[in-house]
Parts: structure tokens; sequence; C-alpha cells
């Protein structure tokens, strides 16, 4: 299943859960991705627009697996997709 944005019908998109005004924020997303599918490049295709930063930690929880994950965005891409690093178990 791929990444639904916010202009999707069926939107499933990350929630910031954490923001500090001068460092990194934290945001959240359940999905039933594998964590390996976080780490394409632009997974979240529409990140930039909403507010992703570079150094930005996402916590990830599978939807199915209830395992939880952490990255952190390594890239921004000029279409405003984020990059993410590979998830470190949690």
């Amino acid at each position: 299943m791929a990444y639904a944005g916010t202009t999707s019908t069926s939107p499933n998109f990350p929630r910031l859960v954490g923001d500090i005004l001068t460092g990194p924020r934290q945001w959240s997303y359940n999905s039933t991705h594998a964590s390996s599918d976080i780490s394409f490049a632009d997974f979240i295709a529409d990140g930039v627009g909403l507010g992703m930063r570079l150094g930005d930690g996402l916590i990830h929880t599978g939807s199915t697996t209830f395992l939880r994950t952490y990255h952190t965005i390594t890239a921004l891409g000029s279409t405003g997709g984020v990059t993410f690093s590979t998830g470190s178990s949690l």
C-alpha cells in the first residue's frame, strides 16, 4: 500500500506530536508499512508541505504488528518529499 498524503481521498499522514522552537520536532505515523519502507527516498511525498524539516524525528508504529521504530529525516526532496534514515527499534 502506498503512502496516502493529504490530497488522498483516504489520507493517512504523519502527525506532529512534539514541537521545539529551536530544535528537531517529533512526528508520529501509524501504518501497515514495514519499517524498511519508511526509508525509501521521498517516502512522505508531501512532508515539506506538512512542515517537516531536516533532522526531525518520526516514530513509526506498525498498525498490524504494533512494532515501533524511530527514524530521522536525512534529506528533503526537490518536489517536497522527505527521506528518512533506516529505523531503530524502540
